[in-house]
């Protein structure tokens, strides 16, 4: 056993590790315990449209200010999202269209209703039992990361947790430095 001072460790420490300046790119598949070179910002935002959080109605909110089970609001059905459809349409004044949960809200619509507090009595008529403010049930667009956000800074060790991130972003392919390695074995 070789007790060395400090100092000694260190210069020890300094001839088995070199400092990594050279970088790779790799996938998203690759970057568990992997340092990133730069920033990694949001190149749109995210998500790119208005989204529902459930399933039901967009509404404009001040439509169903005051709507109860006993006086429900009464919207007239302008039209129908599909998933992954972005709407051709517009919401106006005491209007509503179905949108699943995911889909993307139409313009006008500032809000959701969750279709277990809907009523549609036939054609397009629907009765709205619940009340709802702008911004109930939604995810506005951007919310998640905005255009131009860091999102992953600079030298920061990627986690599993950090994949589905690296995933919003479709950073398929990310800039990092190479991984340590052994430069040899120090004599002592």
């Amino acid at each position: 056993l070789n007790v060395v001072t400090l100092d000694e460790a260190g210069k020890i420490l300094q001839n088995l590790v070199k400092p990594v300046k050279r970088t790779e790119l790799i996938t998203m598949g690759k970057a568990v315990g992997r340092v990133l070179t730069a920033d990694l910002c949001s190149q749109a935002d995210v998500p790119s449209f208005d989204r529902a959080m459930v399933d039901g109605l967009a509404v404009r909110g001040a439509d169903t200010f005051g709507a109860s089970d006993t006086l429900p609001a009464m919207l007239h059905l302008a039209g129908k999202v599909k998933m992954g459809e972005t709407p051709d349409f517009r919401l106006c004044p005491g209007e509503c269209a179905l949108v699943p949960t995911g889909g993307a809200l139409p313009a006008g619509a500032d809000a959701m209703v969750m279709i277990e507090y809907t009523e549609n009595p036939g054609d397009k008529l629907w009765l709205v039992q619940r009340s709802v403010s702008p911004g109930d049930h939604i995810i506005k667009r951007g919310d998640d990361f905005a255009a131009g956000q860091v999102v992953l800074p600079a030298g920061r060790q990627i986690r599993a947790a950090d994949i589905g991130t690296l995933a919003a972003l479709a950073a398929n392919q990310i800039l990092v430095f190479e991984q340590p390695r052994e430069s040899g074995r120090a004599s002592c």
